[in-house]
Formats: C-alpha cells, structure tokens, sequence
C-alpha cells in the first residue's frame, strides 16, 4: 500500500502530457502512486503513458473507451491503493514540493482535505493569479500547520466556488465512509457535486497558504462544451438541490443555493441563447429576489435584474451584451487613469530627481571636490 494515489484522466494530452508527467515523478516526496486512464485518446498519448509506465513502476495505465472525466476519475478511485488520495489533469504542472507540503498539512492538522492555492500557466510561464480559494485572508494569523475548519466556516465556499478536484487533496476514508462518493458519469460538469458532498461531509479541512498548482490556460485541446452540454447545467442543479434537501441542508443553504441558480444558469446560456433555454431559465429562477440575497456581489446584481427584465431571449441577449461591454470599458477607463496617476507619480519624482542632481552640480563642494575625483578614478583604472 502506497501513501498517496495521484489520478489522472487522459485524453488526447499528447501536447503537455511528458511535462505533467514529469512534474509527478520529480517530486520531493516519492511514496506515491500515479494511475493514469486513458480515456479512449485518439493521439499519442497511450504511448506516452505506457513509454513512461515502462521505466517508472509507480505509473499504472489503464484504458477504456471515451466516456469522460467523471468516468475515468471512478476508474482510478477503483484501483488506487493509497491512502491519500489526489486527482490531477494530464496538460497542468505542481511545484516539486506539492505532495510534501499536503501531505506534512493533512497529517499535522489529522484533516480529511486539505486546500491550496492555484494559479495559471501559460506558454510556461506560472502566473499567480487572485487565489480560488484565499483563506489566508479569512483566518487572518492562523498558523495553518496547526488549525483546521469545517464548512461552517468558508459557506460561501460550498456552493459558489471552484469545483475543480485538482483544489483538493483528499484522506481516503472520508470517500470511504459513504457508498455515493462517486463522479457523475452522465452529466458533463460531473465535479460540482463531488465538490459539495466533500465539502459538507469533511469534519476537518486545513489549508496550505502557497501556490501549489498551475492551470494550464492556453491548452486548444482542453475540455470543451457545446449546447447540449451547457443545457444540462439544470439537471446539474437538480441532482444538487436533491442531495441538500436528502441531507436536510437546503433550508440552511436557501441563499446560497439561489445564488449558485443565478450563476450557473445565466453563465451557461451562451449565445446565441435559445428561446427554449431562456424560457427553462426563467422557470428555475422564478421567485428568486435578488434585492433580499445578500450574498449577491453589487457588481453582479445588474445582471441578474437584466435578466429578470427582459421576457424574451433576443432582447435579453442585446441587453446584457450592452451591459457588459458597458462595464468592460469603465473597467479600462478606470485602469487608464490609474496609469495616469501613476505616470504623473513618476513623472514628478523623475522631475525631483532631476532637480536634486543639478543642485549637487552647482554646489559649492562638487566643484571643490572635483580634482580629487579625477585623482582617484584615475588611480582606480590604473
């Protein structure tokens, strides 16, 4: 039995795969295995892994036939034997030091997850970007390699963040100790519930204050949903509201689950937006009063009302779209005249500088001085 199982699902990687791959096997900490299923990839990528499988006995490759990430991720959960537990896309990169300072976190703290912060990378260069999940910010002076929280704590975290599994690195017995701790194999978007149960169910959650994770942003060949995807968010939202109200949390929740509503359900209709999904769409959010929700961002109430405006989807459409390219241009507004206000900064201080210097010139003492300056640079180069 192995410490750690890494799961990572495969499919048509080829582009970035040896550089995740080997991001894996130089880490700092060695006590790991890395079950890699091939998810019916039509490129390279199963003769990477199995290149790789053969000089590393820690690699294990499995395949199947193309049925998505929720599919491939169950299959790794069946074979991993470790009793941590990480799953991790094949095109993104951890630092070297990733497994060891999870690992040193779950164990000082006896948590269930631990937590990190992740940025982005793009043409390889690391970028780290405003934090999913800052909670370092939220427990101001916390010492993080002794102190832990549950989801009482971080609310707004359950519901309305990133429900990326690469966020979390997971103590195997917190899945062992129910029997639904499984990805959604039918849905797309098979990672908001496992998010969510994980969440509510962990009694213990710890952080490590660093960035740990690179997210690869400039990958062509990364997941993509087209409509038919983007319609099924409702059903998404459905086996969601049916979780909290099997496990008595939805009266707790009403709030936060409103808003999850709002955003998931305006941000999946892409345009063009089809009349039938805006109608769905105004059938789910019926009710909802966005004026009472305080948990509703001020700078997203604007778009919601946009939304409850309007009564037909070309109208709405026009609407919203005018909205955001509205706020899109104050937004650069704004940051030219910080340019600008830091231009003239700069400026006056280049101006103070400059002044300063021609005061030192003119001195009484420069002038005096001059000789011996001469005298030692000259001594200096000899």
């Amino acid at each position: 039995m192995v410490e750690i199982s890494i799961i990572m699902p495969v499919y048509n990687s080829q582009d970035h795969l040896k550089d995740t791959l080997d991001y894996i096997l130089n880490q700092t900490f060695d006590d790991f295995e890395l079950i890699c299923v091939n998810d019916g990839s039509g490129d390279d990528s199963l003769e990477i892994l199995n290149d790789y499988s053969f000089k590393d006995s820690r690699i294990k490759v499995f395949s199947q036939e193309n049925k998505g990430q929720g599919s491939a991720r169950n299959k790794g959960l069946e074979h991993c034997t470790g009793k941590y537990v990480y799953f991790m896309d094949s095109d993104d990169c951890i630092i070297p030091k990733f497994l060891e300072l999870v690992h040193d976190n779950i164990k000082n703290n006896s948590s269930e997850i631990v937590m990190f912060k992740t940025g982005n990378i793009e043409s390889g260069n690391k970028i780290d970007t405003p934090p999913l999940f800052p909670f370092d910010e939220v427990f101001k002076d916390a010492d993080f390699n002794d102190f832990t929280f549950d989801y009482t704590n971080v609310r707004k975290y359950v519901l309305n963040s990133s429900f990326a599994p690469w966020t979390k690195f997971y103590k195997k017995e917190l899945f062992d100790r129910y029997d639904d701790f499984k990805f959604n194999e039918k849905l797309p978007y098979e990672d908001v519930l496992f998010h969510i149960k994980s969440m509510l169910r962990a009694t213990r959650i710890s952080f490590v204050p660093e960035y740990l994770y690179y997210y690869r942003i400039d990958n062509p060949n990364s997941s993509s949903f087209n409509y038919e995807s983007h319609i099924k968010i409702f059903d998404v939202i459905d086996e969601v509201e049916e979780f909290l109200k099997k496990e008595n949390y939805l009266n707790d929740f009403e709030k936060e689950f409103e808003f999850f509503k709002l955003r998931q359900i305006t941000y999946h209709m892409i345009t063009p937006i089809n009349e039938e999904h805006f109608k769905l769409a105004k059938q789910y959010l019926n009710g909802i009063d966005i004026a009472k929700n305080d948990l509703i961002p001020d700078y997203q109430r604007k778009e919601y009302q946009i939304f409850y405006e309007n009564d037909a989807a070309k109208t709405y459409e026009r609407e919203i779209n005018l909205y955001l390219l509205q706020r899109e241009q104050d937004e650069l507004k704004e940051k030219n005249s910080m340019l600008e206000l830091e231009n003239s900064r700069l400026k006056h201080e280049k101006n103070e500088l400059e002044s300063k210097k021609e005061e030192i010139l003119s001195s009484r003492s420069w002038k005096l001085t001059k000789v011996f300056r001469s005298t030692f640079n000259l001594f200096r180069r000899n």
